[in-house]
């Protein structure tokens, strides 16, 4: 950091050195070294950092020297945190505008100086949706009813309400009654429960709570039943189930597709808050009725009047005029990531979104051709809650910023400087990775410190084609094929759509709304707090192609946390030509509990596929066919709704290979009845070995624990049975049951 002396003052900027008499000229490299390497043309302004306690000077500053004889720099707009734009007088190069920048840098008054270049919006691919239509009204009658449309339930405790549009066609004679039918499963089968009306809505009672089943309405006149409608699915409670016709349709797989969000285990807890305002920093907002009452006012912060296309600069209207920029037509880019957060839901209107009751807050920063540095820049800020210039303060300041921009390079200084002033207020920033399919790390505002980068996945598990990867990703989300709101218009605003775009930037408004959720029930959230549990939570689900895992805003909220790894695991072998590994644990001792267990068995300790394998709901399990003389390595992995766990600690060994003592077991003299002396030896170093457990059989199949001893060579095993035919075998130890090798069985004896 340079320091100002006291006695300097410099009205004029020469771009090389500032003359002030008793100085020496500093041939200072700023930040220009790292500059993004965006943006094509010409360049016609600045972004100057000053060192603290510096106001920028109102004075026109003139540049001297070198090849910018005659260029005035003249002050611009403050984007705030002690950062303006400077005006060139005319445009040059962006090499040229790096060096004038770091000429800049010789001025004691100066922090930082770069080039204020054009970031752009990710190219996404925008794909037209076959909308959801009303039958054709003119249909040709028929004997029996057509189905039932628009099949609308309300789950309550125990029970649902149906209601249902009656048929387009009723048949050749009245309709005289309906069946609205629950079953188990999508395809149908048993009927669980039903029940019938003749008006257009009935309630199935004798419903579990928190269960799921699928509801179909059929209607019937004198001809005759008609044909069943579509199954609609639904939930008893605690689930909420929107109506909006697109999740009924289950196109909105990004929420509640195998590899969605999970966002209907998340309304189990909350879906949202409105007091939590989710910045989107973007084209700017459109008029649509799903988006009707879920936003907070907002700010048109690009400042330069062509860029912006509505006639005039920075102002308090977001609305989008349209991005088109020569043969590129309007994206409504804003819109579309706007539906994906909040959507209204259960409106019986086109989508939902991922957290409908919270509010979107929209930042105008990107027009015809994209949008500038300082423009973004002062959005991070304001939105955040910071003061820009003169602006009027965010009366409702964002706890999260949605940012699906970006450009190639390294993340420059003003970004860091707002990122990090915006993480100070709370304010947690979310950043499209980029549609490259190179690595994040090379794109901006994705590689800036304090960010959660996205990456974009598909409806398989998969990441897509496009993403752009590597370490700089923090977790992926749904990218492909995502249906929200938009607009028709061509260049100016037309009529409100849907329609479905793919990209990275589709992916990062659901891990917005994700943490909007978490912030709604845990207010309290810094933004390093929201980013090591997002990463954690990448860490421990299943990943997409071995890279990140897929945001799970259920286990993020608590409704089904990852069990802990199982503990105390141990195996025993049976059998003599086919082996059989009985594989025993503990459960983890805190955290969520475990629903499902997988005990494997590899070749070799580092893993691989396994080569046997056994699940069970309980802590034991069966290992089959397994080699005799051979050796394996065995470990548990515990998992539930959320996921499964890290696998239990250092692979347990067990080994196939025979006798590892010899136990004699002998009777015991002057005892009294119900005892046998077990005693053993060879074939063990004993001082290798931690403990002996005896076990005895009547089967061989069955075998139960006796006494356990840290020394080997004899022990009384009682509470037998008197007259009972015993087998017995050693288990032998080693730290603490990772290391276990099991003894021949002895010959029958009788206990006493």
């Amino acid at each position: 950091m340079k320091r100002l002396r006291a006695s300097v003052a410099c009205g004029v900027f020469f771009l090389g050195i500032c003359v002030v008499p008793g100085t020496t000229v500093r041939a200072t490299v700023g930040p220009l070294e790292t500059v993004l390497e965006r943006g094509s043309g010409l360049v016609s302004q600045l972004i100057v950092s000053y060192e603290p306690n510096v106001a920028p000077t109102e004075s026109p500053m003139t540049a001297t020297g070198s090849s910018f004889i005659g260029q005035h720099l003249t002050p611009g707009l403050d984007i705030g945190l002690g950062m303006t734009t400077v005006l060139l007088d005319r445009a040059v190069s962006v090499s040229d505008a790096r060096e004038m920048a770091v000429r800049l840098t010789a001025d004691p008054r100066i922090e930082w100086a770069e080039p204020d270049l054009q970031m752009s919006v990710p190219t996404d691919v925008t794909r037209p949706l076959t909308p959801i239509v009303s039958q054709n009204t003119m249909a040709t009658l028929q004997s029996v009813p057509s189905s039932p449309t628009n099949i609308r339930v309300q789950p309550s405790s125990g029970k649902v309400q149906v209601q249902w549009t009656k048929p387009i066609n009723r048949g050749t004679s009245a309709i005289t009654s309906y069946t609205a039918r629950a079953y188990s499963s999508p395809s149908g089968g048993s009927t669980v429960a039903s029940c019938t009306s003749t008006k257009n809505s009935c309630s199935i009672t004798g419903l579990s709570d928190g269960s799921t089943y699928w509801i179909s309405v059929v209607a019937k006149n004198s001809g005759g039943t008609g044909s069943t409608s579509s199954p609609r699915i639904s939930s008893t409670p605690p689930f909420f189930n929107p109506n909006d016709p697109y999740y009924v349709d289950t196109q909105l797989w990004g929420l509640n597709g195998t590899y969605g969000v999970q966002a209907q285990k998340a309304w189990l807890v909350t879906r949202g808050n409105q007091e939590i305002v989710v910045a989107v920093l973007d084209t700017g907002s459109t008029v649509h009725s799903d988006l009707e009452g879920q936003t907070v006012p907002g700010y048109d912060m690009i400042s330069d009047i062509d860029r912006a296309g509505d006639g005039d600069g920075r102002d308090s209207d977001p609305s989008d005029a349209g991005d088109f920029f020569g043969d590129k037509l309007s994206s409504w880019h804003g819109t579309h990531l706007a539906g994906i957060i909040n959507a209204r839901g259960n409106n019986s209107r086109g989508v939902i979104g991922i957290a409908p009751n919270v509010k979107v807050q929209h930042v105008r920063v990107l027009g015809r051709d994209g949008g500038s540095d300082s423009d973004i820049v002062a959005a991070i800020t304001w939105a955040s809650g910071g003061l820009v210039g003169s602006l009027p303060l965010n009366p409702t300041p964002a706890r999260v910023i949605n940012l699906s921009l970006g450009g190639e390079g390294v993340c420059p200084q003003q970004y860091q400087t707002a990122i990090n002033q915006a993480n100070s207020r709370g304010t947690v920033i979310v950043v499209a990775a980029g549609n490259s399919s190179v690595p994040a790390s090379t794109f901006a505002p994705a590689n800036c410190d304090g960010v959660i980068t996205v990456a974009a996945s598909n409806r398989y598990g998969q990441k897509t084609s496009f993403t752009n990867d590597g370490p700089a990703v923090d977790i992926a989300a749904p990218g492909e094929d995502i249906v929200s709101t938009m607009n028709d218009g061509d260049t100016g605003v037309g009529l409100p759509t849907y329609d479905l775009k793919t990209g990275t930037s589709m992916a990062a408004p659901y891990v917005a709304g994700v943490v909007a959720l978490m912030l709604s029930i845990e207010s309290s959230l810094t933004p390093a707090d929201i980013e090591a549990r997002i990463k954690n939570q990448s860490n421990q689900t299943f990943l997409v192609q071995g890279d990140w895992g897929i945001i799970n805003a259920a286990l993020l909220l608590g409704v089904s946390k990852i069990p802990q790894p199982a503990t105390d695991v141990a195996a025993l072998i049976t059998g003599t030509t086919t082996k059989t590994g009985t594989v025993s644990w503990s459960a983890a001792t805190s955290g969520s509990m475990a629903t499902a267990n997988i005990a494997r068995a590899y070749l070799t300790a580092s893993g691989g596929s396994p080569v046997s394998w056994c699940s069970t709901a309980t802590l034991t399990c069966n290992l089959s066919n397994l080699v005799k003389g051979a050796t394996y390595y065995v470990d548990v992995i515990s998992g539930n709704t959320g996921g499964f766990s890290a696998p239990s600690g250092p692979r347990l060994s067990i080994n196939t290979k025979g006798p590892v003592a010899n136990v004699v077991p002998t009777l015991a003299v002057g005892a009294k009845k119900g005892t046998i002396n077990v005693s053993w030896g060879g074939g063990l170093n004993n001082s290798l070995m931690d403990s002996y457990l005896i076990q005895y059989s009547t089967d061989l199949l069955s075998w139960k624990n006796g006494p356990e001893v840290t020394t080997g060579g004899y022990k009384r095993v009682s509470g037998l049975e008197s007259g009972v035919n015993y087998r017995f075998r050693v288990v032998a130890k080693k730290d603490s049951g990772r290391f276990v090798k099991i003894s021949r069985e002895s010959t029958q004896i009788k206990a006493s």
